[in-house]
């Protein structure tokens, strides 16, 4: 998987995830602005030990949302 492969991967589970009521836990917008505050060195190091699902739950959980 390269890098954008892997961004993509992240950026699809974090629009994939929902609140208890059904709603969409994040937007667009906001899960876009969130992963581009990593850059693709820093998601590069980590891609051997860190699922896209990982780096989701990391982005939300930092995110407060």
């Amino acid at each position: 998987m390269n890098i954008l492969e892997y961004r993509q991967a992240i950026l699809d589970d974090l629009l994939a995830r929902t609140k208890q009521n059904g709603e969409p836990a994040i937007d667009e917008s906001t899960a876009i602005q969130l992963l581009n505050e990593l850059r693709d060195d820093e998601l590069e190091e980590g891609m051997l030990f860190n699922e896209p699902s990982d780096v989701a739950d990391v982005l939300l959980e930092t995110s407060r949302l």
